[in-house]
């Protein structure tokens, strides 16, 4: 035969269970209420004497393995997909990498060109998926030596 045996489980250690649970849901929404796929891409320094030294990063954050690809894009703004910047006849591709959860990749060059020019980041999934998951433009300028505006 089976006895029913009652539970007493006091006030306090019933709250601060239900507290810590609370913390832990509260903790997974802001993980699911962050964005899994990031990319900003960003050129130091932004205003370039020409044949000067410049560094373009990419930062993000990939809840998945994606492809990272940044260009240079001289005098044009940036293509709404990494395909489509692909295509324009004055970008070079200066960083194509796969990328899972937190990334930073940097490259470094001398500016050639003068002018307004662009640094375009895009994050996209791996084939056969190989659809957007973030973009990011940073413009940057090109300015003749001796130019006061330099920085």
């Amino acid at each position: 035969m089976y006895r029913v045996r009652k539970v007493v489980i006091p006030r306090p250690a019933l709250a601060a269970g239900f507290a810590a649970l609370a913390l832990v849901v509260a903790g997974s929404a802001a993980a699911l209420a962050s964005a899994p796929y990031t990319v900003k891409v960003k050129v130091v320094p932004n205003i370039i004497l020409k044949s000067s030294p410049f560094t373009v990063t990419a930062t993000g954050l990939s809840a998945n393995t994606s492809q990272l690809a940044v260009f240079l894009d001289q005098n044009m703004k940036c293509a709404k997909t990494a395909a489509t910047e692909a295509l324009h006849p004055k970008a070079v591709k200066i960083i194509s990498q796969v990328v899972v959860g937190a990334y930073t990749k940097t490259a470094s060059f001398a500016a050639l060109h003068l002018g307004l020019h662009h640094a375009c980041g895009y994050l996209t999934g791996l084939p056969p998926q190989s659809l957007p998951r973030a973009r990011s433009t940073a413009p940057y300028k090109v300015v003749p030596k001796g130019a006061a505006s330099a920085g």
